[in-house]
């Protein structure tokens, strides 16, 4: 069990099975029932991901589509998942982290070729921001928040 914001509650782990997203989390009484649920399974999904638990328990994760090569954020709420897309420009979503802000906002920090990028939900739509880093050749790697 894991304690958040004063509630225990079990906690998701999600997983990579083969290219697509998988979340895996106990049920049951004891920790050798499991139960998986494929999230996004058009092309190849979720190779970098990360995920975050908001103010009302909901899970959520960021991860790149490689098929696409788009950041997505999508939403675990039971059984029922959704994504949308969040950055679409070029190549991008390596090596996200997710968490939530004060107002209980996502926000995801995320490395696109030679810039760090930082994106966050404003009512409904995602701001993005671009912070240059170093030009010497290696893109910025492990960007966290």
């Amino acid at each position: 069990m894991l304690t958040l914001n004063g509630a225990s509650r079990h906690r998701n782990l999600w997983h990579i099975l083969l290219v697509n997203l998988i979340a895996l989390w106990p049920t049951g009484a004891n920790a050798f029932t499991w139960t998986t649920t494929a999230l996004d399974t058009a092309g190849i999904t979720g190779i970098h991901s990360a995920y975050a638990y908001d103010a009302s328990s909901v899970a959520h994760v960021a991860y790149l589509d490689d098929t696409h090569g788009d950041l997505r954020y999508g939403t675990l709420s039971g059984s029922s998942f959704s994504s949308e897309l969040v950055d679409a420009y070029g190549y991008t979503g390596y090596d996200p982290t997710l968490l939530f802000d004060s107002s209980n906002r996502p926000c995801i920090s995320y490395a696109h070729f030679y810039n760090i990028k930082f994106a966050r939900k404003i009512s409904g739509s995602w701001a993005i921001d671009s912070i240059p880093a170093s030009q010497s050749g290696l893109g910025p790697q492990y960007p966290s928040l």
